[in-house]
């Protein structure tokens, strides 16, 4: 085989056995591990390598590639995106001396395993001796979702996401540290914007969420029929302000809001009533006032 662990190739000195590449054989090596993993969530993948004088990974040969990656799977083992580190890219060298390396990455949405894996491809038997490479000390960390305002740790800002704010906002008891954006001891509206403009970056209006709030975002929440009639509607079906329902208020808002863009795309849609176009010219006029 051409690896192995060995007590000879540990970094410290109280550490177990390393990982030993055996290049003066010829040929590939690697070795790996696949751990759960979460949407969304960072994780950091750090191994000690050290290379000895005559190692042909070394030696400004391109046809020897070592390397440690990541990767990372859905449910079904489909691939669903990769960080690969080469070392000498990283410069480590033929001088026996042990770096550490390290990569890190964010879990993609549907994410449901990663897998991490040092070794090389491609050696051969350089003639100069010694000529081994080693791997030690392997550490995948990972550490909490730096997406604000992914609530439900899926890798995506969306819909469903609005949909437990909006929850929230109905909740006296909320939890603060979770929804509470602007530290005032509320779960609100102002909460609501903060997530929208902030962690989203688009405009309140924009019911599909596809970054601008136009004529075919009205279109899509009128078409829910959920306007001034108190059923439980979500974001896409105009509650922009989070109290659950679409009214009034919620186009006021989101004219207030001032990201209107009568110019943006629309899909193909049946065409609105008229009531429907008066209504909310209606509020465009009502948002600019209250703005004077």
């Amino acid at each position: 085989t051409l690896i192995g662990f060995r007590d000879f190739a540990n970094h410290t000195d109280d550490g177990q056995q390393g990982l030993w590449l055996r290049a003066f054989a010829g040929g590939d090596g690697e070795v790996s591990q696949t751990v759960n993993a979460a949407p969304g969530a960072q994780y950091e993948f750090s191994t000690w390598s050290r290379w000895e004088t005559g190692y042909s990974g070394g030696l400004d040969d391109p046809s020897v590639t070592t390397s440690i990656g990541m990767e990372f799977y859905d449910a079904s083992n489909n691939l669903l995106g990769a960080e690969t580190l080469d070392l000498v890219d990283a410069d480590q060298e033929n001088d026996g001396q042990w770096r550490q390396f390290s990569l890190s990455s964010t879990a993609p949405p549907n994410t449901a395993s990663v897998r991490v894996r040092a070794g090389a491809t491609g050696m051969y038997n350089s003639g100069i001796n010694p000529q081994s490479a080693f791997f030690d000390d392997f550490s995948l960390v990972e550490t909490l979702s730096e997406l604000s305002g992914d609530y439900n740790n899926d890798g995506v800002l969306d819909v469903l996401d609005l949909n437990l704010q909006a929850a929230a906002i109905a909740d006296t008891n909320a939890d603060l540290a979770v929804f509470d954006h602007n530290g005032d001891g509320a779960v609100d509206v102002a909460d609501r914007r903060i997530w929208v403009e902030d962690f989203k970056m688009t405009v309140i209006g924009d019911s599909d969420l596809n970054g601008s709030f136009g004529t075919g975002d009205l279109i899509a929440v009128f078409q829910a029929n959920k306007f001034e009639s108190n059923e439980p509607a979500n974001w896409n079906e105009g509650d922009f302000n989070g109290d659950g329902v679409f009214g009034t208020g919620d186009l006021v808002l989101a004219f207030q809001a001032g990201g209107y863009d009568g110019n943006a795309a629309v899909s193909a849609v049946p065409e609105p009533a008229c009531g429907v176009i008066a209504l909310c010219a209606a509020m465009v006029l009502l948002g600019r006032r209250r703005a004077i």
